[in-house]
């Protein structure tokens, strides 16, 4: 791959990361309705599975710099498409998959008990994600 297919590669990337992040529904208040809106959200898988692709353009432009740079770019290309590529797919997939399928387990649960095991264990995914 060219410097320049390279270049082009991870600006088609920037673009869509910005539509991905721009397509994001923003939810305000406590974590009760945050989630509750969570489920009830169309935008926001359309939203991450761009910001997927985005994610995959970049990783895929990281691997261009490895292949056409030099030396210490060569290396750091590599290392930031490995670890940073990891990194970024995981939280992609928890937050697209995960965080929303749990999101949607609390909204559908029964009061009581249930309830807040399930509002527990969408709060738990959530950090997680924002950890990641």
């Amino acid at each position: 791959m060219t410097a320049r297919a390279t270049g082009l590669l991870g600006l088609v990337a920037g673009v869509v990361a910005l539509v991905g992040n721009l397509l994001a529904p923003r939810f305000s208040g406590d974590d009760v309705d945050i989630y509750r809106e969570l489920a009830d959200s169309d935008r926001y898988t359309v939203a991450f599975v761009v910001v997927l692709v985005a994610v995959l353009l970049v990783t895929a432009a990281f691997v261009g710099i490895a292949r056409s740079g030099a030396g210490e770019l060569r290396y750091y290309g590599r290392l930031t498409a490995v670890v940073g590529g990891s990194v970024a797919l995981m939280q992609v997939a928890l937050a697209l998959f995960a965080f929303r399928q749990q999101a949607m387990a609390f909204a559908d649960a029964p009061d009581g008990t249930q309830q807040v095991a399930a509002f527990w264990a969408t709060n738990a995914v959530n950090h997680v994600n924002a950890a990641l």
